[in-house]
């Protein structure tokens, strides 16, 4: 639009030595305000625009139509999983209570078993649970998010019904990566887990962490994380990591939890431990170790693991067409003369039309 009007103020008038005529340019000007021109995009600005599309009509109108139709069943589908998690969290939330809990200070250890509210009856040495209720032991950032790398023991023993069984977390070192955030144990079933906002799987596997091979993750993002040292020695990474030992890593505000799914009612006894394996001088981390005493919640939750077990469906992308950087007919439009050369003083109408030189 500049240029189109610098040069019709430039020949508002005949001039001597131009042979196209001031009627030519103000008509050259209603064909190139008539026209579209495609924008190659700048920094400011953003991305290209007004592109032509090379496609037919029809081809473009049924892909969009297509793709459409499959962004809103993946949706759908997305929806669903997320109602799956949310009813979990509904059950939980109404039959949850606190076996043991407390604040773990910088380096230090604590077992479950010394942190039993006072007045608990049985404490942790015999559990009256029945098949598909959930033990869960959640790592929280603490204060000024002092969370960090935290060592973890969990051993449950039946010791009544068909006969003795022990369940450990140690178990599940070997083949840690390929196992998945959902691991059969037994009839029992281990779920590693974010619950910040009810329970949701930790589906990023990492067979190497940092590139060490002895250290395999399961986590959402970087953090949260369940991650373990395979190896018969210890590893000095960030810190120094025993050898055979299980870890979790909360992120900040985002709890980290592993849980349990009975596979048989009885009765059953509970040992473990809570460990800063990083001390930074910050405030170390706390946990609680809960009891959801609903049976219907161990199958819903195993059954969110199933799905996530599955490939991660990608977003459907919108369907790409060749395109051109061109110019095109837009709307028609005549200009008018520049009385003096004023463009504010629009004189009489010029059609549109080739030169007449």
């Amino acid at each position: 639009n500049v240029s189109e009007r610098a040069w019709v103020v430039a020949r508002c008038h005949e001039y001597r030595d131009d042979p196209i005529t001031a009627e030519d340019y103000y008509a050259l000007y209603g064909v190139f305000d008539s026209t579209k021109f495609s924008f190659p995009g700048c920094e400011p600005k953003g991305q290209p625009k007004d592109l032509v599309p090379l496609a037919d009509d029809a081809v473009v109108a049924q892909a969009q139509q297509d793709y459409q139709q499959r962004l809103a069943a993946f949706e759908q589908r997305q929806q669903q999983r997320d109602a799956g998690r949310l009813a979990v969290k509904q059950l939980a939330a109404a039959s949850h209570r606190i076996l043991s809990g407390a604040a773990v200070g910088e380096g230090q250890t604590v077992t479950l078993q010394t942190a039993v509210p006072q007045g608990q009856p049985g404490g942790l040495e015999s559990l009256s649970l029945k098949r598909g209720e959930v033990l869960q032991l959640a790592i929280l950032p603490n204060g000024n998010y002092g969370a960090d790398t935290t060592r973890v023991q969990l051993e449950i023993r039946r010791t009544s019904g068909s006969q003795p069984a022990t369940w450990s977390l140690q178990d599940l070192i070997d083949g840690f990566a390929q196992g998945g955030p959902l691991r059969q144990q037994r009839d029992a079933a281990w779920c590693f887990l974010e619950v910040t906002d009810g329970p949701q799987f930790l589906t990023d596997g990492k067979p190497a962490v940092e590139g060490r091979q002895e250290l395999s993750a399961w986590a959402r993002g970087d953090n949260p994380a369940v991650f373990v040292n395979q190896a018969n020695q210890q590893v000095d990474v960030w810190t120094r990591l025993p050898a055979r030992t299980v870890f979790v890593h909360p992120g900040p505000d985002r709890p980290v939890a592993i849980a349990w799914v009975c596979p048989e009612d009885g009765l059953y006894q509970v040992q473990g431990l809570v460990e800063d394996a990083h001390p930074a001088a910050l405030d170390g981390v706390s946990f609680r170790f809960e009891h959801f005493a609903n049976p219907e919640i161990g199958p819903a939750l195993v059954a969110l693991g199933q799905a996530v077990a599955v490939p991660a469906e990608p977003r459907p992308s919108p369907p790409v067409f060749p395109v051109a950087y061109a110019v095109f007919e837009s709307s028609g439009k005549n200009a008018r003369v520049h009385l003096r050369g004023d463009p504010e003083q629009p004189g009489a109408e010029v059609p549109r039309r080739w030169l007449t030189t």
